[in-house]
């Protein structure tokens, strides 16, 4: 198996410990490994359909051993650049930007 897939799995078993179902209200699906580039060792790519954000999200695996994550309704440009994310924070920062925002789920109000 080539190392990217390795990479692509490892990513989506990471983001499902931060919480399956809540990976599910995303409406996750078409996930892709991604192969190495210039400024990755490679990654996963999905589409999502959550309340705040529909279209494709790609999770890179940067050289420093962080994650880079890029939300992109339209090809090339990502409207979204997450950099230095780590593994235990994957699936809190992407469920931010595409499912709950600035909400805060302790006290019920606008955080902002």
């Amino acid at each position: 198996m080539k190392e990217y897939v390795l990479i692509a799995t490892t990513i989506q078993k990471q983001l499902y410990a931060g919480g399956r179902m809540i990976v599910w209200s995303w409406g996750a699906y078409d996930f892709m490994a991604m192969p190495p580039t210039k400024d990755s060792l490679g990654g996963l790519e999905f589409r999502v359909n959550g309340r705040l954000y529909q279209g494709k999200v790609y999770v890179k695996l940067a050289f420093d051993d962080t994650y880079t994550i890029e939300l992109r309704r339209k090809e090339p440009n990502p409207e979204q650049v997450i950099k230095n994310v780590y593994c235990d924070q994957l699936t809190e920062v992407i469920d931010y930007h595409v499912e709950t925002g600035p909400y805060s789920h302790q006290n019920g109000d606008r955080s902002d």
